[in-house]
């Protein structure tokens, strides 16, 4: 199985909304809840109110997204 998908289903066109779930799927069910330090730069706080900026250390950086909860 690949990320949740049987071997016959590999090659098929998912849609954005499914990619969504299986990588949610992935990361709930193979990493642990954590806590994550690293210095936040490029921040922007958009119009619509999501937040978005870069989390990084001194090799790498992971870039992020917080949406405003309605």
């Amino acid at each position: 199985m690949f990320f949740g998908l049987a071997t016959e289903e590999k090659c098929r066109i998912v849609r954005v909304r499914e990619l969504n779930l299986l990588v949610k799927r992935l990361l709930e069910n193979n990493l642990p809840l954590m806590w994550v330090a690293g210095e936040i730069s490029n921040f922007v706080c958009a119009a619509s109110g999501h937040w978005y900026f870069s989390l990084k250390d001194e090799q790498v950086q992971v870039r992020c997204a917080m949406f405003r909860h309605k």
